[in-house]
């Protein structure tokens, strides 16, 4: 690593845990609602929905601030929001998530995987029967979570479409991509958790094919830049030459206005295609995950797997105002539900 790489990694964990630090040093307050997730990692996808969810519902009156999963806050209502936090992938990071939830606490804008375990189940259960509200981001996430409560799952959209949309500021035109490391997570031949994978493909060779699929879109398109929503992003950025990279900052509005600045977007993050949709760009997306292909299906967005040939076909998103109107009824319902 030469010193530019270590001076930036560097810069990244002081911004981190500068983020975190300062949400320790706002849990001493009381707080009518506290919204928790995983919102000092550094993805700066999910930092996105915890402080669009703080700022309307501080426009809606209410003493709201954002905390990582790990802080104790002092809160009159839980609100766990938004992110993959319904799964069983690991033991320990469900139990955080869904453990200090409390009766009157709420679930907003959730993302949901099968969970295996039959005891587990069972607890989920228990947890998810006693909320209030509990939406999720998609149709395939609610159909999952309705299988473990008994308590209504509304279909809503991820509330990082309630960011307003920033001006479009360029000095040259440029196609934004996001790319982000890959492993398949799974054996060759044993069925992934998400049932379009093709397992007959060695995972080895499906990781080769999603970087060639890089290449050639790198090769193709007209100044291609990566916009990173993770640090982890710029790393994976470096292994391909012709390719621009922005500093990794873990910003949200400079994150979107790189977005808003691009001519069009190759999406595999699902937040750079939440910021695509939102920002009304032409797209195309790579779903690694089911999460991609439901929001590139619902905005009628292209869409490929990792190991598929990527055509250029970019789109602009339809059914946008429906998906932003569906992340302010995340709002509507919280004023609706809450008892303070």
């Amino acid at each position: 690593m030469d010193l530019r790489d270590r001076v930036l990694t560097e810069a990244e964990k002081i911004r981190k845990a500068g983020v975190l630090a300062n949400m320790y040093r706002k849990s001493s307050k009381e707080y009518e609602i506290g919204i928790f997730g995983s919102y000092a990692t550094g993805n700066i996808g999910d930092l996105a929905i915890g402080k669009a969810l703080r700022d309307k519902l501080r426009e809606s009156g209410y003493n709201t601030e954002i905390f990582s999963r790990k802080i104790d806050a002092d809160c009159s209502v839980q609100i766990l929001g938004g992110g993959d936090q319904l799964h069983d992938m690991s033991e320990k990071k469900l139990k955080m998530d869904l453990g200090s939830l409390t009766a009157g606490s709420m679930i907003i804008g959730i993302g949901a995987h099968e969970i295996v375990n039959e005891e587990l189940q069972r607890w989920a259960r228990e947890k998810l029967d006693q909320l209030t509200l509990i939406t999720a981001r998609d149709i395939r996430s609610k159909n999952i979570i309705q299988k473990y409560t008994d308590t209504e799952v509304i279909r809503t959209s991820c509330p990082a479409f309630l960011h307003d949309v920033p001006e479009s500021k360029a000095s040259k035109p440029f196609t934004g991509v996001s790319f982000k490391p890959w492993n398949p997570g799974y054996t060759q031949g044993e069925n992934p958790r998400w049932d379009k994978m093709d397992t007959s493909i060695p995972p080895d060779e499906a990781v080769d094919r999603y970087h060639r699929s890089i290449r050639n879109i790198v090769d193709s398109v007209n100044n291609p830049t990566l916009i990173p929503f993770h640090h982890f992003d710029r790393e994976f950025g470096k292994k391909f030459k012709n390719l621009d990279v922005f500093p990794y900052n873990f910003d949200v509005e400079e994150t979107l206005s790189r977005v808003a600045a691009a001519d069009r977007m190759v999406c595999t993050r699902y937040h750079s295609l939440v910021f695509s949709i939102l920002c009304n760009k032409p797209s195309i997306a790579i779903a690694y995950s089911p999460k991609v292909a439901q929001l590139a299906e619902r905005a009628d967005i292209p869409y490929y797997l990792q190991y598929e040939p990527v055509k250029l076909n970019f789109k602009l998103p339809n059914n946008r105002r429906e998906i932003m109107e569906d992340a302010s009824r995340n709002i509507s319902l919280i004023n609706e539900r809450i008892q303070l």
